[in-house]
């Protein structure tokens, strides 16, 4: 017979008991509302399935019904294109110009082969034949981005190798006349024993000096009429060196590139030195020149000096330049200039030292080791973060569009064929282009002036934090805005960085006055209007307040009010007034409106930064916006503010110390350094937290 149980025995069976039934009453509850969520979420998607059909219908009949009107709009604009393309080229015909068409290749094959043939012995000559080429290069730049905004790619790789062909066709001929200059220098010879001259044109300066004498005293090489002073190093005053100096309006080394984080802005000057031939000798009445096969030949001067690994070697004296600076450039409070690297393809400011600005004359002094393509060169995401920005109507076929960038404030009036730059004011624009520009034109005349607003997807890359949006999402989206922009004022919404790329947010509101600026800060008169790629591209009212930490997300079902164009979904809550100013209006005047939509609304503010105002830590200059992010170790997000502001302590001393020291240090530096004592001290920090 067993022994009888003790109490304590009874007792812990008794809570074991309990436990396992505690257990299995939990397990069934558990599963009970495992079921009952599983049966709800049934029901919810079968709300949302339901839904999901209905709308589908809903949109298909409303783009049935939008056909009509959309081919409509499609045949009108295509009529008011040709009319004022058969104006431009009417206009063209009656001011007998030389210049070709470069929308007729054929036209513009003869024209090339006339243009290029023998060049002119004078400098002044071939300014001006550069000078007209230069207005050609505009113009393909004005066709190619024209077909990207057809999204016509076959036909803009086609103006962009026209270009590129261009202009190697212009260096070409210039060094030939430069050649030929310097093989009979001594016709040009002055009382002073030089031989100095420059020519200028509306789009090209051009310069050469030869050391003639080679007299230590002249340092200085002043080009008045071009605004240049050069003062030589020691190394080309003694040797039988020419210098050539080019200006051009434009950056014709990256014309379309959008490589590299930097990118030039208020023209390029070109410094380049070659070796003079020998000197020629008249013998009987006979004089003999050294010349190659085929004509002179031009010879850069080794100068600076470079070494094996392709470096220019140390204490290499610098070439010292003051230039003044175009009016439309805009130039910051921290300028800096940079040479073309013909290798990598990109702007670089290594070699480019002592750069100052003065803002009551606009002369740029700065000291340069590199003979080449020079510049002012800033980051392509200057701009960056922004700030706010408006699209608001003006009347009929007229709207206003105000963006503040991280630089400046910009503000562009667009009209029913143009867009005008009002703020900042630019005065070449103004005489030069009274009624405006074409979009994509204008973009890149300000992006040359030192505004970028047309940002790429890949320049989004350059800025922590910033995350692009879909292509196809960003297209609907700006289409959308441009068709209600008659009658709405849209402005951003701080909560648009906080939805996926398939997601943007924007915020409208009636408005019928066209003197007054609407205010951004009351939340109250605006609706929040989310484009979404999910469950159907569509758009819908959001209830989410500006001011709210957090999104409100909806499922379909939950969704009060959705359509497939935001016309008809803010039809209901609008005057009349405003809808009727939308179907009254031009639709060339939406077409021209989608470009600067596209800059304001899309790329920077919308998809990229969403309006937030700029912080402290990537607002205040380009270069920390670009310190590049932890690749090896992370802190974790569940750990303490402490740990985490000794991390980045030790991670910007190191970045600190790399870019002070010469790139062969940077390898072994960092397992020595300071930082990477901070580094591994917060490493350990973490470990024992």
């Amino acid at each position: 017979m067993p022994p009888k149980p003790s109490k304590k025995q009874l007792e812990a069976e008794k809570k074991a008991e309990e436990e396992r039934l505690a257990a299995l009453a939990e397990a069934e509850r558990l599963e009970r509302l495992r079921l009952e969520k599983e049966a709800q979420e049934r029901q919810l998607q079968a709300a949302d399935d339901a839904w999901i059909v209905q709308k589908r219908t809903e949109f298909e009949t409303e783009e049935a019904d939008n056909v009509a009107f959309m081919s409509s709009r499609g045949a009108a604009i295509a009529a008011l294109r040709s009319s004022s393309r058969a104006q431009a080229e009417w206009k063209t015909f009656m001011s007998c110009s030389k210049l070709p068409d470069v929308s007729n290749q054929c036209a513009f094959y003869d024209w090339l082969s006339d243009w290029s043939g023998v060049p002119p012995l004078a400098l002044a000559d071939v300014a001006q034949q550069l000078n007209d080429a230069e207005c050609v290069c505009r113009d393909l730049l004005v066709g190619a981005i024209s077909a990207e905004e057809k999204q016509d790619e076959a036909g803009a790789e086609k103006y962009q190798n026209l270009l590129l062909q261009l202009q190697g066709l212009m260096r070409s001929k210039l060094n030939a006349t430069t050649a030929w200059l310097l093989l009979h220098y001594e016709l040009h010879v002055n009382l002073k024993n030089e031989m100095q001259m420059s020519s200028e044109t509306p789009n090209v300066d051009v310069g050469l000096w030869v050391n003639v004498a080679k007299n230590i005293r002249i340092k200085n090489v002043e080009f008045p009429s071009m605004g240049l002073t050069l003062e030589l190093p020691k190394q080309l005053i003694m040797n039988s060196t020419a210098v050539r100096v080019q200006r051009l309006r434009r950056d014709d080394c990256a014309p379309f590139a959008t490589g590299g984080s930097m990118q030039a802005f208020g023209g390029v000057c070109r410094i380049e030195v070659f070796t003079m031939a020998p000197q020629s000798k008249t013998l009987r009445g006979i004089t003999m020149r050294s010349s190659a096969v085929g004509g002179p030949a031009l010879l850069p001067f080794p100068y600076p000096p470079l070494g094996a690994d392709g470096s220019v070697q140390q204490n290499t004296p610098p070439l010292r330049v003051t230039m003044v600076v175009p009016e439309d450039a805009f130039v910051g409070p921290n300028p800096q200039v940079g040479w073309w690297h013909e290798g990598k393809k990109e702007w670089d400011t290594d070699g480019i030292t002592d750069v100052s600005f003065d803002t009551e004359t606009r002369r740029l002094t700065f000291a340069s080791v590199r003979m080449t393509a020079l510049s002012l060169v800033q980051s392509r995401v200057a701009s960056l973060p922004y700030k706010s920005w408006v699209i608001r109507p003006l009347g009929p076929n007229a709207a206003c569009v105000t963006v503040s960038t991280a630089v400046d404030t910009v503000e562009l009036r667009v009209s029913e064929s143009a867009v005008r730059l009002v703020a900042p004011v630019s005065a070449s624009l103004d005489a030069s282009h009274p009624q405006g520009m074409a979009p994509g034109l204008l973009l890149k005349t300000l992006q040359s002036f030192g505004l970028n607003l047309a940002l790429s997807s890949s320049d989004a890359l350059l800025v922590r934090g910033l995350v692009p949006k879909d292509k196809g999402m960003e297209a609907f989206a700006c289409k959308e805005i441009a068709n209600i922009a008659p009658g709405f004022a849209v402005t951003y919404s701080c909560h648009n960085q906080r939805l996926p790329d398939t997601g943007i947010a924007v915020r409208t509101r009636p408005w019928m006055d066209f003197s007054a600026h609407p205010d951004m800060e009351t939340s109250d008169a605006w609706q929040l209007v989310h484009f979404r790629m999910a469950p159907l591209l569509m758009c819908a009212i959001n209830p989410t307040a500006e001011a709210a930490e957090a999104w409100t997300e909806q499922r379909p079902a939950q969704i009060p009010s959705a359509c497939a164009h935001v016309s008809k979904l803010l039809s209901g809550s609008a005057p009349d007034t405003c809808q009727q100013r939308c179907d009254d209006a031009s639709p060339l005047f939406l077409e021209t409106l989608c470009a600067p939509c596209y800059c304001a609304a899309a790329r920077p503010c919308v998809t990229l930064c969403a309006g937030v105002p700029p912080c402290s830590c990537c607002a205040c200059s380009p270069s920390r916006r670009l310190l590049p992010s932890p690749r090896k170790w992370q802190p974790p997000r569940l750990q303490g503010r402490t740990c985490r502001r000794r991390w980045l302590t030790a991670r910007l001393w190191l970045l600190r110390e790399q870019a002070m020291l010469p790139l062969p240090l940077q390898k072994w530096w960092p397992h020595r350094s300071k930082g990477a004592r901070l580094l591994q001290r917060s490493r350990r920090h973490e470990m024992r937290a």
